[in-house]
């Protein structure tokens, strides 16, 4: 297997939340799209720069961050296990020139991409979220977000950029 320009072009053909009720369904590109969104404001929260060198290399990242899930599938978090997460990086490593590489670069990029991702996975949730189970999820997608953005120092950006989108006080724990 590997990450052509063909199979990249799938990304919108790949659903996720499959086993949880949401409203409407939501696909690997329309969550791709909207994680380089938030991890562009996440990077000018986080750095004070909104165009850099290293601008294109987030995006284009935060795009092709989940691009393995076209072979393998959306796992719930429970079901990504250590063989999984080696499947995805052995995928990833197979993308074609311009985007071989990328994910490798920068772990400032990559931290920003993390929370940036938990981020998107909280407020889709939240606001497509069906029935008493996609509550619960939602919960348990705060605790993560909240988890990650710490882990990566982050806590005062995901704040702002989750204020700026939408328009409500969000408290995290900064441990």
């Amino acid at each position: 297997m590997k990450l052509g320009m063909q199979e990249l072009m799938r990304l919108s053909d790949v659903r996720r939340w499959h086993t949880v009720r949401v409203a409407p369904e939501q696909t690997l590109a329309d969550h791709s799209c909207r994680v380089a969104l938030i991890a562009l404001q996440l990077h000018w929260h986080h750095t004070g720069e909104a165009n850099n060198a290293d601008v294109a290399t987030l995006l284009t990242t935060a795009l092709l961050h989940d691009a393995a899930e076209v072979h393998l599938g959306d796992p719930p978090p429970a079901g990504k296990t250590v063989m999984y997460v080696s499947d995805e990086i052995a995928l990833l490593n197979t993308l074609p020139p311009p985007f071989k590489g990328l994910w490798a670069r920068s772990a400032e990029a990559r931290n920003t991409i993390k929370v940036a991702d938990r981020i998107e996975a909280w407020l889709w949730i939240r606001e497509n979220a069906v029935g008493h189970h996609s509550q619960g999820v939602a919960a348990r997608c705060f605790a993560e977000m909240e988890r990650v953005a710490a882990d990566c120092k982050m806590t005062d950006a995901a704040i702002s950029v989750i204020k700026e989108i939408t328009g409500e006080d969000c408290a995290l724990c900064p441990f």
